[in-house]
């Protein structure tokens, strides 16, 4: 048996436990149960266990009980009352024990009972979310707020979950409470859209391991997340983008598992879809209109950075007064004490100096004194703006990085991502969060900022109390057309194991790493997780035959495919001797299933090199395990992978592949050959299978649907040339403004297949599906048509051919790319046409497609 290291800071070992206490479900008496071994073991740790003999067992004659007396509490500005506590907690038994249990309120306690007793601030050792739980033949759960008792229930739903019976846990007690205060993640929702649905699925997760901040980055230079019906900012919200209604949504299920969601609006760099917008606030001087040389996605802009000098005598600019204007607008939006402005990754040092409208800026001030003083006064009268709607800034450490006469308000907290932020703002007493590379930065698509659990697992930050958490933080650069499930289970380890960090604190090495991940997948994730509707449940999913895995030098079993987790692998034999291609699993999904599409991931970590790549590979599926259906082989469109990018090591998009509806219990995966001529190694780290169980409605895979719009004014987008009535053959293509309520403006890209290496997609109108963008031979002009899918309707979508961060957009056909018609100027005019040309890196010819 594996003992739980729990009581480290006691420097103790738990004993191992024999034999349990069972509650009769007729008369609650106690009678001894056969013997069974119980473990305690939770995520995170918690921090003091002391056993006693025998365990506690749930029944249907359990109560949930409510202590009378406190019932309100107030935690980082959020209300919550005990009841809720229980009806969350009463949901969320039933999912794990099939137990409905009642809620009663009572000052006397019955063997079964698990009570819920609000302190009131009473005991000065747990602070705000801690709790004390004794399990004996009753459970009894006590906390100063309605978070800790939230705590205490998500530790025996953990301890509930582990038991092969769902019922027992062993007796004792526990004194728990975190070791810091903000325990979060940030999600990149700017760049990449996530589905509603899927961000609550986030947070549920992140109250199940104690985790209270979910950062929202919900802006970027290519989109903003946020719609108004504000007349005044129509035109500015990307595509998808999420409503005051959305948002409410979010923050009942974050109250319910006590997160607080924070909102970032970045401002004033990475601001060029706020700027193209309102491009009377933006800079107009070249070096920070467009930065050169930084590497940061966007930054050729133009329009890359927001004015954010203030008005004077020779500067009489506009671009505060509009971005004080969009917090005043977003943050009553949310209910939590903080909003954050971002302030990072705005031009330095030459930048500064040589933009006439910074130097005058200063010029004609009696208080700036150096060339960076301006945004360190635009973060203070922001934090007025925002103080004054009642909240707290946050912000990114940057400003210290040039010259500067004087720091941000005091009262500002910083998360501090790169150089040596953490000792600065820490030493001035700023709370500071650390997060950022080469740890906590999870950037799928980048070399080395993939994050390191074991080093998570052990990070010790800062001495300083005010170092008030480590936050992980998921970006989206080169992954905002990937699926949310691929990148969730991209963040299941690193944000499990941040959330040990940040409860229970810095292990002293990573000698017990291994054992922490073999309890997070004993425990599991958290009940009541929705997941992909369309997705077919893999709990019971087996493997039925696989000709090839790695289990004798490493954990590579074919296993790994369904684990819930990519940094899990299926990888073929390379111990003892290459086994060679071709390498085949077959997976029993445990049903007969409807299935009309197939998601394949690939390998993903940050190395400069990835071995095991597939190049091409086969589909299968079976009713029976004997007789085989090929979906997809290595002939066909969709048998192989595409890895784009300038190196082997660039990570990896889920391949989705669609097709009609096959009855199938069994599915074969076949690897056929390599990526790299001469490999016999594969590897792929999960499959996921859409469909419905033979007799449920009918599931379809949503497709992705997208805005294309100029890189010389990300606020045009192109559209078909119509104001009603369905696309027909020969309709050409115009700039226009871009409206979410232009039906004609909203594009699908479909995946046609890799033909030499190369990925190609047709480009057809939402409203219209069968019409397929077309170049015209003759013309030169781009059109729609009926989709036959011959050269001419075959595009590349080539990112990174110029500017990172920007694409071309290429036929099969010739060697021209899609371009704006007009004069050679970055201006885009309403109704100004869009054809084909010879490519270059002109802003007219760069495209961004944004969800």
């Amino acid at each position: 048996m594996k003992l739980n290291k729990l009581a480290v800071c006691c420097a103790l070992a738990l004993p191992v436990l024999y034999g349990c206490n069972s509650n009769d479900s007729s008369d609650n008496t106690v009678v001894p149960p056969p013997s069974v071994t119980l473990e305690f073991e939770t995520i995170p740790t918690v921090r003091n266990w002391e056993a006693t003999e025998g365990s506690y067992q749930v029944t249907a004659n359990s109560r949930i009980v409510i202590n009378p007396g406190n019932t309100e509490s107030t935690l980082a500005g959020i209300t919550t009352n005990i009841s809720d506590t229980a009806e969350k907690f009463q949901e969320t038994i039933l999912a794990v024990t099939g137990l409905n249990l009642t809620i009663e309120t009572s000052d006397t306690l019955r063997n079964g009972d698990i009570s819920l007793t609000l302190l009131g601030n009473e005991n000065d050792e747990l602070g705000p979310e801690g709790y004390k739980l004794k399990v004996g033949d009753t459970v009894e759960i006590e906390a100063n707020t309605n978070t800790g008792l939230f705590y205490g229930t998500q530790t025996i739903l953990q301890l509930l979950q582990q038991d092969d019976e769902k019922s027992r846990i062993a007796r004792g007690e526990v004194t728990d409470y975190p070791s810091l205060t903000e325990r979060g993640i940030m999600v990149d929702a700017g760049r990449k859209y996530w589905e509603v649905d899927s961000l609550k699925d986030v947070i549920r997760q992140m109250g199940w391991m104690k985790m209270n901040r979910l950062h929202l980055h919900l802006t970027e230079w290519n989109a903003f997340r946020l719609d108004s019906d504000n007349p005044e900012l129509e035109g500015l919200a990307a595509l998808r983008a999420y409503t005051r209604e959305d948002i409410a949504e979010l923050e009942a299920v974050a109250k319910l598992n006590h997160v607080v969601i924070v909102p970032e609006i970045d401002i004033p760099g990475h601001g060029k879809m706020l700027s193209d917008f309102r491009k009377d606030a933006a800079f107009e001087c070249p070096s920070m209109s467009v930065v050169t040389g930084r590497g940061w996605e966007g930054e050729h802009g133009p329009r890359w950075n927001l004015d954010y000098t203030g008005k004077s005598a020779n500067s009489p600019r506009s671009g505060r007064e509009f971005m004080f204007g969009l917090i005043e607008e977003f943050a009553p939006w949310f209910s939590g004490p903080y909003f954050h402005i971002g302030t990072d990754e705005v031009p330095e040092w030459g930048n500064l100096t040589s933009c006439a409208e910074l130097a005058s800026y200063v010029a004609d001030s009696d208080h700036l004194r150096e060339i960076g003083d301006p945004l360190v006064e635009f973060i203070n009268e922001a934090n007025d703006v925002i103080k004054g709607l009642g909240k707290q800034t946050q912000k990114w450490n940057w400003y210290e990085r040039s010259p500067i006469s004087f720091d941000a308000d005091n009262d500002i907290r910083i998360d501090a991502w790169i150089g040596n932020a953490l000792d600065y703002y820490t030493e001035k007493g700023y709370n500071t969060t650390l997060t950022g590379t080469p740890y906590l930065y999870l950037t799928p698509g980048f070399p080395n900022t993939m994050p390191n659990p074991p080093k998570i697992y052990t990070l010790e930050g800062s001495a300083s109390p005010d170092m008030t958490g480590v936050k992980l933080s998921l970006w989206a650069d080169t992954a905002y057309k990937w699926p949310d499930q691929q990148l969730e289970k991209l963040m299941v380890t690193p944000r499990t194991v941040t959330a040990e960090r940040n409860w229970f604190g810095a292990h002293e090495d990573d000698s017990t790493f291994d054992e922490f991940l073999e309890r997070m997948d004993t425990i599991g994730g958290a009940p009541l997780v929705v997941g992909e509707a369309s997705a077919v449940p893999r709990d019971n999913w087996s493997v039925m035959a696989v000709s090839s895995e790695e289990i004798q030098r490493g954990d590579g079993g074919a296993s790994n495919l369904f684990s819930g987790r990519t940094d899990s692998l299926w990888e073929t034999r390379h111990s003892a001797g290459y086994d060679t291609y071709p390498h085949t699993v077959d997976i029993d999904m445990g049903d007969t299933y409807e299935v009309v599409g197939a998601r394949f991931h690939p390998r993903q970590n940050g190395a400069d090199r990835l071995r095991g790549l597939i190049g091409t590979y086969s589909f299968y599926v079976s009713e029976d395990g004997e007789t085989w259906k090929m979906i997809v082989g290595s002939s066909e469109k969709d048998g192989s992978f595409s890895y784009p990018g300038n190196y082997v090591g660039r990570d990896k998009k889920a391949k989705t592949i669609h097709f009609e509806m096959e009855k199938a219990r069994y599915f074969r995966f076949v690897a056929e050959s390599p990526f790299e001529e001469g490999s016999r190694w594969a590897s792929l780290a999960e499959i996921d299978i859409f469909g419905n169980k033979v007799g449920d409605e009918p599931v379809t895979v949503p497709e992705s649907t997208y805005h294309i719009r100029s890189k010389a004014d990300l606020s045009t987008c192109m559209r078909v040339d119509r104001e009603e009535g369905d696309v027909a053959n020969n309709d050409s293509m115009k700039m226009g403004k871009c409206l979410n309520t232009d039906d004609y403006q909203e594009w699908l890209t479909v995946d046609e297949g890799v033909v030499d290496g190369i990925n190609y997609v047709s480009i057809r109108p939402v409203n219209t599906p069968d019409q397929c963008l077309d170049v015209n031979f003759n013309t030169g002009g781009l059109v729609t048509w009926d989709c036959h899918l011959g050269d001419n309707q075959l595009f590349r979508v080539h990112e990174d051919q110029y500017r990172y961060g920007y694409s071309t957009i290429k036929p099969k056909s010739a060697g021209n790319c899609m371009t704006i018609s007009g004069d050679n100027n970055d201006d885009v005019a309403e109704g100004d046409r869009v054809s084909f040309s010879g490519c270059s890196d002109t802003n007219k010819k760069q495209w961004v497609l944004v969800p």
